[in-house]
């Protein structure tokens, strides 16, 4: 065929599909503009505000594409790709609550999924639904309080770090003490979900998922505001592509080396469970659980990738709020000194007599007033999103089948329609005895809500919980830089995966006893 010809051919073929897909794009663009947002270009729409956005800006450039429309949706959209900002409360219930929007885009969490397998935070239909009602028995109270010793072994293994140079006067950079959080919960989070008792043949893969687990996040984040980088042969290529790549492999063969010992237990006790549910880790319980008709729940890969999914969002969610705890209270000293003689009543003085139990930390009420509201200010996951599956109507607007839904719990958290002194650091709103009389129920939700509410919520808390309680039954902490900066609501914020202080935290660990009773 002459090449003139080709290109003809060629060149009418493309204008067919065009004319085929105009009327559909134009009715996606009536509604797209029907919706309050920013100028937004034909078939680009607000790609290049993304692309083009720094690192450190990424929050505030979102939060401004948002406009601050508590009462409405409003949106953006990437390459015909509808993103609607949901904010008002009684839209959130709607959205979190009802059946029609239960899905989990792969727009946004196909992403994760290089890091945390095909787990509930990602998977849909049945599969999600059969997979969750698995699980639930692994996150009973009394499954969650039977590890506090191991989470208060690993708080304590913190504790020695910052006693033997990271903390001090001078305080642990905050890139280092990024690091010892991250190895604290990391290591934690594994005792928990695959085995309690490391082996020495184990660690050299533990250190290994412990020093890359922050930076592939890190490398998922950034793929997510990489237009680029969005398809996966690409990214496949980049340095974080082949990052991931070897992340996935070195969880992979851990995983599956755990797995192969837990069977090999299971058999020499005749399939008879060792012990009470009280000492099982998640992988355990996922490999005990069985159909009505006796057959496994879960294959060896399925097993895996849900515990990769646990992994993967308890440490990022946990380092996050354990990181803006810890800065709140180096800037509100009134607040801190509350928590510590609430610690010292509770758990004994400075330091400690030994690790807190689950009861103690229960008993523990302003601490776990302070998490909420840091929760409620800086949520750790300050967007959760849905996907409209089919052409749909919400607040008034008709939503096309694939739009995104994002639930804006940043905004929503700090709505003055719904939060009284919604800037105001105020732990005292979530005392029992003193509940926010203006509080909407759905105006306050650090772990969304709903059937796809977060399943390892009381873990996350007990886990905070403890490491606070460790740490500081030793340690005031002071901020380590005079920035001026005295109240959270102030801090300057960025976006990543999760929410992150631009900087980093910084504060310093002061010894409580030398400073209290020299």
């Amino acid at each position: 065929m002459d090449p003139m010809d080709a290109v003809l051919l060629l060149a009418v073929a493309v204008a067919l599909l065009l004319w085929r897909a105009l009327p559909s794009y134009r009715k996606f663009r009536r509604l797209e503009l029907s919706i309050p947002g920013p100028p937004s270009l034909p078939l680009v729409g607000n790609l290049l505000d993304v692309a083009l956005m720094a690192e450190e800006d990424r929050l505030r450039v979102v939060l401004a594409l948002w406009g601050g429309r508590h009462d409405q949706l409003s949106r953006i959209s990437l390459a015909g790709q509808l993103v609607v900002f949901v904010s008002d409360p009684d839209h959130v219930g709607v959205v979190l609550k009802d059946p029609r929007f239960a899905l989990k885009p792969s727009f946004f969490y196909g992403f994760m999924e290089r890091v945390s397998g095909r787990g509930i935070l990602t998977s849909n239909g049945r599969h999600w639904k059969q997979h969750r009602t698995a699980m639930l028995p692994a996150f009973h109270p009394s499954v969650v309080d039977g590890y506090v010793a191991v989470y208060a072994e690993e708080a304590a293994a913190l504790a020695t770090a910052l006693r033997q140079g990271g903390g001090g006067g001078a305080g642990a950079g905050p890139e280092e003490l990024r690091g010892l959080l991250t190895r604290a919960l990391a290591r934690a989070s594994v005792r928990s979900i695959l085995e309690s008792d490391v082996l020495a043949e184990d660690e050299p893969y533990l250190e290994a998922i412990v020093r890359d687990v922050g930076r592939c996040l890190m490398d998922v984040n950034e793929r997510t505001f990489t237009p680029w980088l969005w398809p996966y042969a690409v990214f496949a290529l980049s340095a974080a592509g082949r990052r991931l790549a070897e992340f996935e492999r070195v969880t992979d063969e851990f995983g599956f080396r755990v797995l192969t010992r837990i069977r090999a237990r299971r058999r020499r006790r005749g399939e008879q469970t060792q012990s009470t549910a009280r000492r099982r880790t998640l992988t355990e319980v996922l490999v005990e659980s069985t159909t009505a008709d006796g057959a496994p729940t879960f294959t060896d890969d399925e097993i895996l990738a849900e515990g990769k999914t646990v992994f993967g969002a308890s440490v990022e969610t946990n380092v996050a709020t354990l990181s803006f705890v810890l800065q709140v209270l180096s800037v509100l000293p009134d607040v801190q000194d509350r928590v510590l003689a609430e610690l010292d009543g509770v758990v004994g003085g400075t330091p400690g007599p030994g690790p807190p139990t689950p009861d103690q930390l229960h008993r523990l009420e302003y601490m776990d007033c302070v998490i909420k509201e840091t929760l409620r200010l800086l949520p750790s996951f300050p967007f959760v999103a849905r996907m409209v599956p089919e052409e749909t109507e919400l607040a008034g607007k008709v939503l096309p089948a694939g739009t995104v839904l994002v639930v804006n719990l940043f905004g929503l958290h700090r709505d003055p329609r719904h939060h009284a002194r919604p800037l105001r650091f105020d732990p005292d709103r979530f005392r029992r005895a003193n509940p926010d009389p203006g509080r909407h129920p759905s105006s306050y939700l650090p772990f969304s809500a709903g059937p796809r509410n977060c399943i390892g919520q009381r873990y996350a808390m007990m886990t905070i919980k403890t490491v606070l309680a460790t740490v500081l039954s030793e340690f005031r902490v002071e901020a380590a830089d005079d920035n001026g900066v005295r109240d959270p609501s102030d801090f300057t914020l960025t976006f990543f995966l999760s929410l992150h202080l631009v900087g980093g935290v910084s504060v310093r660990f002061v010894p409580r006893k030398s400073k209290e009773f020299s």
